[in-house]
């Protein structure tokens, strides 16, 4: 039997991260690892598995079921390598993968009128995520 290959966090291929941005869930899946903190990682789907008590719509990962396109990976047929990094203090301990980009405040295409954005996606707890899946469909 092959020994599983994880890296210095004891992330693995087949580990999820999620990202919350407020009303939408994304998932990014581990489809390789590099080095000892390096992850490839694909955005993939997510499906519906119930209702919370506001009646808002729980969802997990959709494994091995990856997204044509992706808002966060520029070709999500490749992936992207992401750092993987961790998070310790008194209080937690958790990983994550950061998304750094820019985004226009307005039409006209400025250096001085973009927008820094910095997200964060989490090492998936196993529990279902709110989504609003009725805003986008």
């Amino acid at each position: 039997m092959a020994k599983e290959v994880k890296n210095q966090y004891g992330v693995k291929v087949g580990d999820v991260f999620y990202l919350d941005t407020r009303h939408f869930i994304h998932y990014f899946q581990v489809v390789a690892l590099r080095g000892k903190s390096q992850a490839v990682i694909r955005e993939i789907e997510f499906e519906k598995v119930g209702e919370n008590e506001y009646k808002e719509d729980m969802v997990i990962p959709h494994l091995n079921h990856y997204k044509n396109e992706s808002a966060y990976i520029e070709n999500n047929n490749i992936g992207m390598s992401k750092t993987i990094q961790k998070h310790v203090n008194s209080n937690e301990e958790y990983l994550y993968i950061s998304f750094n980009y820019f985004l226009n405040r307005s039409g006209i295409r400025k250096p001085y009128d973009k927008l820094a954005c910095y997200e964060m996606a989490y090492l998936w707890d196993g529990k279902p995520k709110v989504h609003y899946i009725d805003y986008i469909h």
